[in-house]
């Protein structure tokens, strides 16, 4: 009987997109409940791009779960994703420089060099992939460091399997990418000649059609694929249609490509999809068959008019060997066990080897029990974290090493005995430490950041083949160890506090002061017992995460304290144990810092200003508590130094998100100082809580890292829980929550605080306060960013833009401060000339006019302040270019600046760059890799400028 390769291919699921009727998740459930029943058992599962419809990652969970739950009964079936057009986020695209690029060959080749700094808006579905790739048995391979493409192997009935997944998504940033997009050639070349070597069957899988690729791209890469040592089947979404279509060329090779409809869409007319491939290598054939949704059944149905046998060019089937898997298997598939993996760089340690004479017929203690569960969680545990943790690029650069070991017989007896005394009921059962794992990241800072890893494995369960289930009905616990209760180690553990802040587990938490000087966090989660271990109910699972000297000096301090015997060192050679202790937190902490100050990527603020701007200056805030004791002010101008310090560097420089967090722990040194009972019956005592408070929230915000940005919007909550009206918080609060794309709160926050200040209700920013001006232009940046996120003909991208510009006109009629006005100015002719060009018959919502008024206020300003080169922001500079663009000589002048302005701003954080000739392709993808996405387009359109200048 022949073995006949069997696929299932889905595409174009759309999670998140409108849903007018309510079908959505019917369709879905039922969609699942049909391949479940098709009679087909695949061995290869394929989606071929938009499982999103706009790569938000709540639309990639309902993605996940709908995998999950489509893959329950084929736990041994390779599942491959691709993305797709909709899975990237458009709003993150360059879209003039990803046209430039894809142009032409040379241009594209040396944007390649820096691609993935440029792929940001592929970066949510990568991230997504990586991170469920610990959930869901997922043999596709994408992420950040090669977003081209990848190949996996695996060997069926002795015939070699290759699969290439191919991102034709590469360059997808708006609705004009066909005839724009591109395949990395030299990555599909590479990948065809390692299957070549092996021989076998050949499956490229891509999101877009061929002929959507730009010319010049498209010839090379169908001739790769169809070459005679090209793939065999090329499977394919995007267009919403089935195709079965086997191709010959000269060359005497044979291409099929295999599409299916989409698994979801709104439009009637085109029924939702989804097919199984029969693959025959004897006969050299496809039977394909096409599933389709019946709106009026509610079912799904085999249409047997569109499934047909299709001759294909397939591999000869393989001869009969006595044991396929020898050479093929090996070479396929790489080493996944822990002591493979410690192969190749990364410390494990060994799995404690079952004990095979077990015999668990006979009455067991409760003790044996538990080691014998402990040891078969770990040995199914230890992979599975290996995998997640340390073999998982973006998380492999923290967690460097995995331990783990049972606890010996003898340890548990000593804790049980020097436990009972204080807790009767103390047993082996409530014992968190008999199963352990140790994580060691390599700096300190990265331990929350790794904690949220865990709980984000835990809350997401263990994959079913593990045959192991996180009882969620018990809360984890996380302990931070700590030597004192200092500054860096509290900050760590509000860190760490903020790593679980939206997570869906019940936390218990807890910072304990160790005297003997222990450091270390430790996380336990429990495991409902499996069979035969029933009675134990569950079994707690410790796992500490330390910084590699911690984790160093642990070791050498437990050996010199018990080496000898417990207790056996003597009380005067523990002082001195404690003393090299605290030298070795001291060195943790410099470290920390140095690599802080070693992050020399500029930090984009997630303001609408270009400057960071304190409400108060430090001599105010001096001033306004000039009552506080000296030895606090003088603290107080230390932290308010190195804000200033942070501020300079981030004007002159890009950025320092060392210098930030430093300001921030700073503030927050201060509190700790202030919080004591000795300051309890100061009347100055709650205010200066709330802005020291307030300051380090601020600091946070700037120093690029998620889980600290999270910290701030924590804080800020805080801080409102208190005052609902602070306008600073509000305001505050508002922004990040802006550049979060929570638009709805955004405005909430940002409304909240305009209204108090017309109120005269704050103390602080009044209507004469330059922040005031700030407030009402971030509200009106949020309306514009949600204008971004529409459609064209959405008739609410023109509504969103109108409230943009009544918000920016608030400031030009009463500024608080002068500069803001043309600050002002420069958004709502923006925002106006936005608006023109959705309606190029209308004259926007700014009178003609008032529009030219503007426009030459704008210029004049730029006139007199050209000489220093950085006064203008490049967004300024933007408007204006665009605004003058029927006047070339004026529009030339001003992108000439703009150039010089953005090259300015990347040699000021590379001082030592070697930058290509103006101008030149090789020079604009030098820069726009250290530009943000709207600076880099702006680049583009100047440089668009220039060129016609020149014809």
């Amino acid at each position: 009987m022949e073995n006949k390769f069997r696929i299932l291919h889905f595409t174009d699921a759309h999670f998140g997109v409108h849903d007018p009727h309510g079908q959505r998740a019917a369709i879905a459930h039922s969609q699942i409940q049909a391949a479940h029943a098709c009679g087909v058992v695949p061995d290869l599962c394929v989606f071929s791009g938009d499982l999103a419809q706009s790569g938000d990652d709540g639309q990639f969970a309902e993605g996940q779960e709908w995998l999950r739950q489509l893959m329950s009964p084929w736990p041994h079936a390779k599942l491959i994703i691709v993305p797709g057009n909709h899975d990237v986020k458009r709003s993150a695209a360059t879209a003039a420089l990803f046209r430039t690029v894809a142009g032409n060959e040379r241009a594209y080749a040396d944007w390649r060099q820096y691609a993935p700094d440029h792929c940001t808006h592929l970066h949510p579905f990568l991230d997504w992939h990586q991170r469920i790739s610990a959930h869901i048995p997922l043999s596709s391979d994408w992420h950040r460091n090669s977003p081209f493409a990848f190949r996996f192997g695996f060997d069926f009935k002795g015939m070699p399997i290759h699969v290439i997944g191919l991102n034709s998504s590469l360059f997808s940033c708006n609705d004009e990418d066909t005839g724009n997009l591109v395949i990395d050639a030299k990555t599909l070349s590479k990948h065809l000649d390692s299957a070549r070597e092996l021989g076998g069957l050949v499956i490229a899988i891509a999101h877009h059609p061929v002929s959507d690729l730009v010319p010049w791209n498209r010839d090379v890469v169908e001739r790769l694929l169809s070459q005679q040592n090209g793939a065999h089947l090329l499977l394919r979404g995007h267009l919403h249609e089935h195709e079965g279509l086997t191709v010959s060329r000269n060359v005497g090779s044979t291409i099929t490509t295999l599409a299916t409809g989409a698994s979801y869409q709104t439009d009637g007319s085109i029924r939702n999809t989804f097919a199984t491939y029969e693959l025959s290598f004897k006969r050299s054939q496809i039977q394909t068959q096409l599933f389709e949704y019946s709106p009026h059944s509610g079912n799904w149905r085999l249409n047997g008019a569109q499934s047909e046998t299709i001759a294909a060019m397939l591999p000869p089937p393989p001869r009969r060997v006595r044991n396929p898997k020898s050479k093929i298997e090996k070479a396929l598939a790489g080493a996944t066990s822990p002591e493979a993996a410690a192969q190749n760089g990364h410390p494990v340690d060994r799995v404690m080897p079952m004990d095979q004479n077990m015999n668990l017929t006979q009455p067991e203690s409760d003790l044996d029990m538990v080691l014998k569960l402990g040891a078969d969680i770990q040995s199914y545990l230890a992979p599975y974290l290996h995998k997640s943790l340390i073999v998982t690029p973006e998380i492999a650069d923290r967690c460097y090493a995995l331990k783990y070991r049972i606890k010996d017989t003898a340890r548990i007896s000593e804790k049980l005995k020097s436990r009972s005394s204080a807790d009767p009921d103390y047993s082996v059962r409530k014992m968190p430490d008999v199963c352990g794992f140790r994580i060691v990241t390599m700096y300190q800072d990265q331990i929350p950041e790794t904690v949220k890893n865990i709980l984000a494995l835990i809350e997401a369960g263990a994959p079913a083949e593990l045959g192991l289930e996180f009882a969620k009905n018990h809360p984890v616990e996380i302990d931070v160890n700590v030597a004192k209760m200092d500054a860096d180690q509290t900050a760590m553990a509000e860190a760490i506090r903020s790593a679980f802040a939206n997570s869906s587990l019940a936390v218990r938490f807890n910072v304990k002061q160790r005297p003997t000087g222990y450091s270390s966090v430790h996380l336990v989660a429990y495991v409902t017992a499996p069979p035969p271990y029933e009675r134990l109910e569950v079994i707690p699972i410790e796992v500490q995460i330390r910084s590699a000297l911690e984790d160093v000096w642990g070791d050498i301090d437990y050996r010199l304290r018990y080496g000898r015997g417990r207790g056996d060192v003597g009380v005067s050679w523990m002082r001195h144990l404690n003393v090299l202790k605290g030298m070795i937190d001291a060195l943790v902490g410099y470290v920390d810092v140095i690599k802080r100050h070693s992050e020399e990527e500029p930090v984009t603020a997630p303001v609408g200003g270009a400057l960071v701007r304190s409400m108060n200056s430090g001599e105010m805030q001096l001033n306004r508590f000039k009552n506080v004791p000296e030895p606090l002010r003088s603290k107080m101008r230390i932290a308010f130094g190195l804000w200033e310090e942070a501020q300079d560097r981030r004007t002159t420089q890009g950025g320092s998100p060392g210098l930030f967090r430093q300001a921030a722990d700073a503030f927050l040194a201060i509190l700790h100082d202030v919080q004591g009972a000795r300051y309890d019956n100061e009347p100055w005592k709650e205010d200066l809580v709330f802005a020291l408070k307030g300051e380090r929230a601020y600091m946070l915000v700037y120093t690029g890292d998620s889980v600290e940005q999270l910290e701030a919007e924590t804080i800020y909550r805080e801080l409102l829980q208190k005052k609902p009206d602070d306008a600073a918080s509000n305001y505050r609060l508002g922004n990040i929550l802006r550049e979060r794309g929570d638009y709805e709160s955004a405005l909430h926050h940002s409304g909240r605080a305009i209204t108090t200040v017309e109120q005269n209700g704050d103390e602080i920013i009044t209507k004469h306060h330059w922040a005031f001006d700030e407030i009402r232009r971030g509200f009106g940046l949020t309306y514009w960013r949600m204008s971004e996120q529409m459609k064209s003909g959405d008739e609410r991208k023109a509504g969103y833009l109108a409230e943009a510009i009544k918000h920016a006109r608030s400031v030009i009629v009463t500024p608080a401060d002068p500069e803001n006005r043309l600050s002002a100015i420069n958004d709502i002719l923006y925002y106006n000339w936005e608006l023109l060009e959705i309606d190029p018959g209308s004259s926007g919502q700014v009178s003609t006019a008032d529009a030219k008024a503007y426009k030459y206020e704008l210029f004049e300003h730029f006139q007199k302040s050209k000489g220093d080169v950085d006064n203008l922001g490049w967004h300024w500079l933007d408007t204006l270019a665009r605004l003058f663009h029927d006047e070339l000589d004026k529009a030339r002048e001003i992108a000439m600046h703009l150039e010089l302005v953005l090259e300015n701003r990347v040699r000021a954080i590379r001082p030592n760059i070697e930058l290509a000739k103006k101008g030149s392709v090789r020079w604009t993808i030098q820069i726009s890799q250290h530009l943000t996405a709207d600076e880099a387009d702006a680049l583009v359109f100047c440089q668009e400028i220039l060129e016609e200048v020149q014809r």
